[in-house]
C-alpha cells in the first residue's frame, strides 16, 4: 500500500518545547479506514462463526442422542436374541437323551435343532466333571472342557449364565459366546449336564447391521471389555481388551449414554452405549464426528468466502470513497497548514468537489485563521519596531547620561580630594568634603554599573568554563563591605550535587548575582544573607537564591518587581537607587535562557527569597 499523503508527525514543531507536543500516532488515515473495513468484516464472521458454532453444537447433540437410541436398539435386540437362546437350552433340558447325553440320538437331536437358530455356532452336552458327551461339532466329544470361566460358574451357581468372549476347544474354531443352562438330578439337586450352546459374534453384529445406516461403526464389548465383534471389519482387534479406554470407561460408569471419543484410528467418534440386560456386554454405535459436522463445515466454508468477497468490495469502495472525500481533502488542508507554518500566511487550502462539508468548514476556519494571523504579526511587527526602538533609546539614553556624568564627576571627585589634602581646610568643613567626596565615588560606581549594564544587553552571550562556587565567593566579597557597614553576616551554601565547572556567561552571571545580593544588603536590617548554589543533573539548570531578613515586597508591588524604574523604599528614604537593577537582571537571564523570581522566605520569616535559574551544563 503506497504511504499516505498526510504523514504522521513524531517530531516537534518548530520553535515549540518538546514537552508541550503531544505524542502523535504513525497510523495514517488509509490504515485506518483499512482498519475500519476490517472491522465491519469481523462482526460478521464472529456472529456467523457463533451461528455455526451453534448449529454445530445442536447437530453433534442430536447425533449423540440418535446414536444412544441406536445403541438402545441394537442392545435390546441382543436380548431378544439371548432370551430366545436361554429358551433353547431350557427346552433341550427337558429331551431325555439330551439330558442324559445319550450318544448318537444326543447328538442326532442337537443337530437337527441347530439350523433353526442361525446365531448359533454349536450345541453340546457336557457331564458335570467336563468330558462333552455330545456335540453337533464331531471333533469335540470326549474332550475335558472343564476349565472353561463359564461352565464352572454355571456348576458353582447352578443358574443360567452367559458368557463373555471365550475360545473353543474345537480345531479351527472362532472365539465365541456360550449360554450355559445347567441340567440338575431331581434327587439332590446337583448339576447333572450343562447344556451348552455357542452364539456367532459376527451373527448378531449383522443383524444389528441389517437394523442401521451404513456408515455407523458397531462394536459389542463383553463384561471384561474385550471386543466381540466390530463393523467395519477389524479382525486384528477382535479380543483386544479396551475395558481402560475412554468408551467402555463411560459406559461403565453410566451404562445408557453417549462420549464422544477417538476410534481405532484415532479419528473422533461419536458413540452411543447400552448395556444388554441378559449379560455383562454392551452395544455400541458409532458415527465419526467428521461425517456429522461435514455439511455444517462445507456451509460455514461457502458463507465465509461469500462474506471475504463482500468485505473485499466493501473495502475497495471504502478506499475509494475515503481517497475522494478524505485524504486529498487533508492532504489539501495538511499543506496549507505547512505553508501557514512557513510564514506564507496567504496558503488557502482549495478542496475538490467531492469532499465533506466538514472539511470544507475547517478549510474555511483555517482561512479564517489565517487572515487574523497576518492582522496579528503586522501587530506583532509594529509592536516589536517600537520596543526595539523604545530600548535602543533607552540604551542609547543610560549610556549617554553615564558617559555625560564622567565629566562633572571627575571634577567633582578631583577637587573633593584637593580640599582634603589641603591643609587650610577648617576641621568643621572637613566632614562636609567627605561626604561630597563619598558621594561623588558612589555616582561614580552607579554610572559604571549602568555602562556595563547597557554594554551585556547589547552583546551576545560569551560562554565558558566557570567555577559557580568560586563565583558566589567573588559576588559575596563585593557587597562584603556594604554588609559590615550593616552588620549582616554573608553566608555562602552550595549543594552537594554542584560540579567545580559549568558552562554559562560570566559576566552577565555575576552582574546578575551582585544585583540581587546588593539589594538584599540594602534591605536587610540584621541577621544575614544567605546565597544557595544548587544545581540539577537531570536538566543542566544551575539555580540560585539570595535569602534576607528585610521587611519583603509588598503586593502591589510584586507585578511590577522586574520593570524599569520600579522600586521601594520601605524606610521612607530617598535615592536607594532607580529601581533598574532588576529589571536588567531579568533581561540577562533571559538572554542566558533562563529567568528570575520572587517568592517569599520558605521558612515563614519576615524577609525575600529572590531566585536566579540559568541552563549550565557540566564542564567537568
Amino acid at each position: 500500500m503506497p504511504a499516505d499523503p498526510v504523514p504522521a508527525s513524531s517530531g516537534t514543531v518548530d520553535g515549540a518545547s518538546p514537552s508541550l507536543v503531544p505524542t502523535v500516532s504513525r497510523v495514517g488515515i488509509r490504515s485506518r479506514v483499512l482498519a475500519l473495513a476490517l472491522m465491519s468484516m469481523a462482526i460478521p464472521a464472529l456472529l456467523a462463526g457463533a451461528y455455526f458454532e451453534s448449529r454445530a453444537r445442536e447437530r453433534l447433540h442430536l447425533a449423540e442422542l440418535r446414536a444412544e437410541d441406536e445403541a438402545k436398539a441394537g442392545a435390546r435386540e441382543l436380548d431378544a436374541l439371548i432370551v430366545q437362546t436361554r429358551m433353547l437350552v431350557t427346552t433341550l433340558a427337558a429331551i431325555p437323551e439330551i439330558r442324559y447325553g445319550e450318544g448318537a440320538a444326543c447328538a442326532d437331536t442337537l443337530r437337527r435343532l441347530l439350523p433353526t437358530a442361525g446365531w448359533l455356532v454349536s450345541l453340546s452336552v457336557i457331564r458335570a466333571d467336563g468330558y462333552v458327551l455330545c456335540s453337533t461339532n464331531p471333533t469335540v466329544p470326549g474332550l475335558n472342557v472343564g476349565d472353561q470361566p463359564h461352565l464352572r460358574q454355571a456348576l458353582a451357581t447352578r443358574q443360567f449364565v452367559f458368557s463373555d468372549l471365550a475360545a473353543s476347544r474345537a480345531r479351527n474354531a472362532q472365539p465365541s459366546l456360550y449360554a450355559v443352562e445347567p441340567v440338575l438330578r431331581r434327587e439332590d439337586g446337583s448339576v447333572e449336564v450343562l447344556v451348552v450352546a455357542a452364539l456367532d459374534p459376527e451373527w448378531l453384529l449383522q443383524s444389528l447391521i441389517a437394523r442401521l445406516e451404513d456408515e455407523r461403526r458397531i462394536g459389542i464389548v463383553d463384561g471384561q471389555g474385550m471386543l466381540v465383534a466390530r463393523y467395519p471389519p477389524v479382525p486384528e482387534a477382535i479380543g483386544r481388551s479396551f475395558g481402560d479406554g475412554p468408551v467402555v470407561t463411560a459406559a461403565r460408569a453410566n451404562r445408557n449414554g453417549h462420549v464422544l471419543a477417538p476410534g481405532l484410528d484415532g479419528r473422533p467418534i461419536v458413540f452411543g452405549f447400552a448395556p444388554v440386560e441378559a449379560s455383562g456386554a454392551w452395544v455400541f454405535v458409532g458415527r465419526e464426528a467428521s461425517a456429522i459436522l461435514g455439511p455444517i463445515e462445507a456451509e460455514s466454508r461457502s458463507s465465509y468466502l461469500v462474506l471475504a468477497l463482500s468485505g473485499l468490495l466493501v473495502l475497495l469502495v471504502g478506499l475509494a470513497g475515503g481517497e475522494w472525500l478524505l485524504i486529498r481533502p487533508i492532504a489539501a488542508l495538511r499543506r496549507t497548514i505547512d505553508r501557514l507554518a512557513d510564514g506564507d500566511l496567504s496558503a488557502r487550502a482549495r478542496l475538490g468537489q467531492f469532499s465533506a462539508p466538514e472539511l470544507a468548514a475547517l478549510a474555511a476556519q483555517v482561512a479564517r485563521m489565517a487572515e487574523r494571523l497576518g492582522t496579528k504579526e503586522r501587530e506583532l511587527i509594529e509592536a516589536r519596531d517600537a520596543a526595539t526602538a523604545a530600548s535602543a533609546a533607552k540604551s542609547w539614553f543610560l549610556g549617554a547620561a553615564s558617559h555625560e556624568l564622567r565629566a562633572p564627576l571627575n571634577s567633582v571627585l578631583g577637587w573633593a580630594q584637593a580640599l582634603l589634602i589641603d591643609p587650610r581646610l577648617p576641621p568643621a568643613l572637613r566632614d562636609q568634603v567627605e561626604d561630597i567626596g563619598r558621594a561623588g565615588w558612589r555616582l561614580n560606581a552607579i554610572a559604571s554599573r549602568l555602562l556595563e549594564a547597557t554594554r551585556l544587553e547589547t552583546e551576545a552571550p560569551q560562554l565558558g568554563d566557570i567555577d559557580p562556587a568560586g563565583l558566589g565567593e567573588a559576588c559575596l566579597d563585593l557587597v562584603r563591605p556594604a554588609a559590615a557597614e550593616a552588620g549582616l553576616a554573608l553566608v555562602l551554601e552550595a549543594g552537594p550535587a554542584l560540579p567545580p565547572r559549568v558552562r554559562t556567561d560570566e559576566r552577565r552571571l555575576r552582574q546578575i548575582l551582585r544585583s540581587l545580593l546588593e539589594n538584599a544588603v540594602k534591605f536587610s536590617r540584621d541577621g544575614e544573607v544567605r546565597l544557595r548554589l544548587s544545581w540539577q543533573a537531570a536538566s543542566g539548570l544551575l539555580r540560585a537564591e539570595v535569602l534576607d531578613h528585610g521587611p519583603g515586597v509588598p503586593a502591589g508591588l510584586r507585578n511590577k518587581l522586574f520593570q524599569d524604574f520600579a522600586h521601594h523604599d520601605p524606610g521612607g528614604q530617598v535615592g536607594r537607587g532607580l529601581g533598574l537593577g532588576l529589571s536588567v537582571s531579568a533581561r540577562l537571564a533571559v538572554q542566558l535562557g533562563g529567568e528570575v523570581g520572587h517568592a517569599d522566605r520558605p521558612d515563614g520569616r519576615p524577609g525575600s527569597l529572590f531566585w536566579l535559574q540559568v541552563p549550565a551544563p557540566s564542564a567537568a
